[in-house]
């Protein structure tokens, strides 16, 4: 089945005053519309509209069907080849009359608001021995062909009137759906005997896909992070004295440098615990950070101590007793200010 295809494509239609057929009512405009019409074996139609009132149809559908036959073979008595034109033509704003119905005198002379129609072109052909037996072989439609254009009517009209009634942009039918319907309909209509065959078919479907260079780098890194959690985690179980004494915070870290350049030039060292006896002698005190931070804190420093003979300078943790060395300071001191005495406390 070859076919050629006609989009939509806008008619300037005008009916005639003549209503004895559709070629003469739809004449002038028919030649372009649908001009298998005027030189086709055979040519029949189908029509469905929506009118608001006596005078006026809203929408209107019009399903042409036209064949010209050749090829004929004796033994199966009918043609191989048919020279088929299905088109669909939508109207709308036509002028109506009132006492005439099923017939091309329902529409009166005039013009339409707007005309919009598509067609396609397709020869059909038979091929000898496909099935071995002629008889089992699909056959063209020769005879009812009436009844091609109805069934495009009543597959398509509910949709179409729907969409006129609701006032909504009519669903153009376009000349791939008039191929379709027309294989689907020729298909269905006159089987009788099923004859099974084997077809070999391709399909195609769209898929993700993931090349094997990329599915093996990233199993390496995988790999290697899996690696590296376990050697982390075997580090930690190792040290975890040693990790316990790292600073935890910016302010421990910040810390530890002022610390140890005060203690180097003034020739001291924070005295560290003593070592305890027994099963832990052997292991090393964890000193925590958290632990040097409070001894920082709530050390009291004597500011006399660097000049004494002491070995260790006076760091002892401040007890409950003890006075608020924010609030009693231990060395005051005077200074003088523009304009006035005061006395200043450090």
């Amino acid at each position: 089945m070859n076919c050629e295809s006609t989009e939509a494509t806008v008619a300037d239609l005008t009916l005639t005053a003549n209503c004895s057929s559709f070629e003469s009512k739809f004449g002038p405009s028919l030649p372009e519309i649908f001009p298998q019409a005027l030189y086709g074996d055979y040519f029949y139609y189908s029509t469905g509209d929506y009118y608001l009132n006596s005078t006026y149809i809203q929408d209107l559908l019009v399903i042409m069907y036209a064949a010209n036959y050749t090829d004929f073979e004796e033994l199966t008595r009918t043609w191989r080849t048919i020279n088929v034109s299905i088109g669909a033509l939508h109207v709308h704003g036509v002028p109506k009359n009132d006492s005439e119905f099923g017939t091309a005198c329902r529409y009166s002379e005039g013009g339409v608001d707007r005309a919009l129609y598509t067609r396609i072109d397709c020869q059909v052909k038979r091929d000898h021995g496909t099935f071995g037996t002629s008889f089992l072989g699909a056959l063209p439609d020769v005879d009812d062909v009436g009844g091609i254009p109805s069934a495009f009517l009543g597959n398509y009209f509910p949709r179409f009137k729907q969409e006129s009634v609701a006032d909504l942009d009519i669903s153009v039918i376009t000349p791939r759906d008039l191929q379709r319907f027309y294989q689907v309909y020729m298909i269905t209509k006159d089987t009788q005997t099923k004859l099974p065959v084997r077809r070999q078919m391709s399909v195609k479907v769209i898929a993700v896909q993931l090349s094997t260079g990329f599915i093996a780098v990233f199993a390496l890194l995988i790999l290697f992070n899996c690696l590296g959690g376990i050697a982390y985690g075997l580090l930690m179980l190792q040290n975890h004295e040693a990790m316990a004494s790292v600073p935890q915070s910016k302010l421990d870290w910040l810390m530890q440098p002022i610390i140890a350049r005060t203690l180097r030039s003034l020739g001291y060292q924070l005295p560290m615990p003593s070592i305890p006896t027994g099963a832990q002698a052997e292991k090393r005190w964890p000193l925590k950070a958290d632990m040097k931070r409070a001894q920082l804190e709530g050390a009291v420093y004597d500011t006399t101590w660097a000049w004494h003979t002491q070995s260790s300078p006076d760091v002892t943790p401040l007890s409950p007793e003890f006075p608020n060395k924010m609030v009693e300071p231990l060395h005051p001191s005077t200074f003088s200010m523009a304009g006035s005495q005061q006395v200043a406390r450090a």
